[in-house]
């Protein structure tokens, strides 16, 4: 994996989250 694919795959899990938790839910919350 490359660092490119890898903060393509990080962007999708914070957009996931904020759109399965919202922005208050993802306060904190960072996959990185």
């Amino acid at each position: 994996m490359t660092v490119t694919d890898m903060w393509s795959h990080v962007s999708y899990w914070r957009i996931a989250a904020k759109a399965a938790f919202g922005p208050k839910r993802t306060v904190g919350f960072d996959p990185t």
